[in-house]
């Protein structure tokens, strides 16, 4: 599986868009994006980007409530 943001590298890791501890699930989908390590990495380095790009939610952002909707109903 390729990276969901460059698209050259093996997708290794599952990048909660939104975090478990603003209150999203790592069980919904829709909060997960497979992302390469170099590409994880930046978006923990660089937030203001990855949130530009959707790569990361804001527990503030009204998005933030669908993305933990698996958590809240406790899957």
């Amino acid at each position: 599986v390729a990276c969901e943001r460059c698209d050259r590298a093996e997708a290794v890791h599952a990048h909660e868009k939104l975090l478990r501890s603003g209150g999203g699930s790592i069980t919904n989908p829709e909060n997960i994006v497979l992302l390469c390590e170099t590409c994880h990495s930046w978006c923990h380095a660089n937030p203001a980007e990855a949130e530009a790009e959707g790569l990361i939610i804001r527990s503030t952002d009204p998005r933030a409530k669908e993305l933990g909707a698996a958590w809240e109903a406790g899957a």
